[in-house]
């Protein structure tokens, strides 16, 4: 049986999470003749639909158009991939003042006239078409896009115009443990990029390494997305890769690139079959009398969907408002609970008491319903609240540590009980 996710087309709701074929660097029908010289083969409608039957065959479910400084070429594709239940994200490429080029994506209905005046707002008066630099530097684009809405993708890290390319020295750092930057485009797989380039990448280098990493062994988000010129560039392994998403949308996609090792997959690694998320396991805590409290976590969402379920008692239920954290945590959350685990999504609990005398919990709850306390030998489900199983616990999710690190709410000496 194949590993490849199953056919995923955007018809009907879904329950839980899915994995996408994604294509984010798609440009329009004249790109070929503009950028490398060679005379169109189809006028505009005819390269949509070639493009569109491409991504068809090769079960392609989400498109990206993304010419540089124009959104001329959108329109004409979303019209024929939205007949195909296919999913365009409208965008443009960037280049950075410093001559970095930059993927910006938005929601999928964004507007061209709309996307226009994003054009504007970041310094690109012409929108025709150029791979002139904009007014705005790598930085300032990153973070702009983030405030109009959409999301970026530094593009061909590590090729010509690429952020390891253009970039040395401290400059180069900087850009690249920039907070607002979650994603890299890269040719093919980590493995395979050349060694200076993957230890940063790894985040094995110390002079780059990003304090927030979202895995041991991958300084952030990487995604395969060469430029697509032609119909059949599609077809090459270093065009698409699959992202998992809820919903196809900009916070679908960003969640996936604060959680790439479960999100995230190449063509180069190994695939898992789709299958609906409609429960989950956060994992085990065990209150001992010798250690207060160990717990074995499997999933920061699952963290997050249980921490709004219970009483404020205990740390477990309080939501990242009362810890008066930043707004761009409280959109993650929320983002995460939203987008990530949908109604229908059940979380369980194990929880095991050693006083007065030895007994198991499970705490389960099914989004958007309150929690629920079982017996685990009978079942039965208990007139308790979690917060009456382990009461003046604190659980943080990944993000809310790297708030906490960063505020002084909390003085150095509290402890994590």
């Amino acid at each position: 049986m194949s590993d490849r996710p199953q056919d995923n087309r955007m018809s009907g709701a879904r329950a839980g999470a899915q994995f996408y074929k994604c294509a984010f660097q798609v440009n329009p029908h004249d790109y070929a003749q503009k950028y490398r010289g060679r005379p169109p083969e189809f006028d505009e409608a005819g390269y949509a639909r070639a493009l569109i039957d491409n991504a068809e065959a090769l079960d392609i479910n989400v498109l990206a158009v993304t010419d540089h400084n124009s959104v001329n070429g959108v329109d004409a594709i979303r019209a024929v991939a939205r007949e195909r239940n296919i999913v365009v994200f409208p965008g443009f490429e960037l280049t950075a003042k410093e001559g970095i080029h930059v993927v910006c994506l938005y929601e999928p209905k964004t507007s061209t006239t709309q996307l226009g005046r994003f054009l504007g707002q970041l310094g690109v008066l012409d929108t025709t078409g150029s791979s002139d630099p904009c007014a705005a530097s790598f930085s300032e684009v990153l973070a702009q896009v983030a405030d109009q809405g959409g999301v970026t993708i530094a593009a061909h890290v590590t090729q010509d115009n690429g952020l390891l390319k253009v970039l040395q020295g401290q400059a180069r750092i900087n850009a690249w443990r920039d907070e607002n930057l979650l994603a890299i485009q890269i040719p093919g797989a980590v493995d395979e990029l050349p060694n200076e380039e993957k230890k940063i990448v790894r985040n094995r280098n110390a002079h780059y390494a990003r304090k927030h990493a979202p895995e041991e062994a991958l300084a952030l988000a990487v995604v395969n997305a060469k430029d697509v010129a032609e119909p059949d560039d599609l077809a090459n392994c270093s065009a698409t890769c699959f992202v998992k998403m809820s919903e196809v949308g900009v916070e679908g996609l960003r969640q996936a690139f604060l959680d790439p090792g479960s999100r995230i997959r190449l063509n180069s690694d190994r695939l898992p079959k789709n299958t609906p998320s409609s429960s989950r396991w956060l994992g085990k805590a065990d209150f001992s009398p010798m250690r207060r409290s160990t717990s074995t976590p499997t999933s920061t969402y699952s963290l997050e969907a249980v921490a709004p379920a219970s009483p404020r008692s205990s740390r477990v239920c309080a939501t990242p408002s009362t810890l008066n954290l930043s707004v761009k945590a409280q959109v993650g959350h929320a983002g995460i609970l939203k987008h990530v685990l949908r109604n229908g999504t059940k979380i369980s609990l194990l929880v095991r008491r050693h006083r007065p005398k030895p007994r198991e919990y499970r705490i389960e709850r099914t989004i958007p319903n309150p929690p629920i306390v079982r017996d685990c030998d009978t079942g039965e489900v208990l007139d308790v609240r979690p917060s009456d199983v382990f009461p003046d616990v604190e659980v943080y999710g990944q993000h809310e540590i790297s708030e906490l690190a960063k505020s002084s709410i909390f003085p150095p000496q509290r402890r994590l009980n």
